[in-house]
């Protein structure tokens, strides 16, 4: 059964984990009312307050802290977890060797204008009759 966070009179210990590390926070009763004390002197007036100051980004503090029961008050921090085993590696088949691609052949269509001058030159590089004569 979790604890909630939601009716705090004073005197509790509040236990959260984040990225594998335990942090503690006393409930603290004031002038003011109800403060949320971190180990470093920091006093917020919300639960969310104090995780939103240990996590860097907002948070839902009544999610983030829980009220540590009296065995787990007197516990010291927590050692890290156990690591997860790793999951095995499924083979991917390697995908075959892209071919180069062959060269474009590109076929472009003379215009008849240019039909009718590479005609000329043809003819205007033969020789004529009279120059094969002499």
């Amino acid at each position: 059964m979790e604890s909630t966070t939601r009716n705090l009179t004073g005197g509790e210990v509040l236990v959260a984990r984040f990225k594998k590390r335990e942090y503690r926070a006393a409930v603290v009763k004031t002038e003011d009312g109800i403060r949320i004390g971190l180990p470093d002197g920091r006093l917020f007036t919300s639960v969310s307050a104090a995780g939103t100051a240990i996590m860097g980004h907002a948070c839902n503090g009544h999610r983030f802290w829980k009220v540590a029961d009296e065995s787990e008050a007197a516990k010291k921090p927590a050692t890290k977890p156990a690591k997860p085993k790793a999951k095995a590696k499924r083979s991917r088949a390697k995908a075959p060797a892209a071919q180069p691609k062959p060269e474009a052949t590109v076929t472009v269509e003379m215009t008849p204008e240019q039909k009718r001058e590479a005609r000329e030159e043809e003819q205007a590089a033969q020789p004529t009759e009279e120059a094969v004569e002499a």
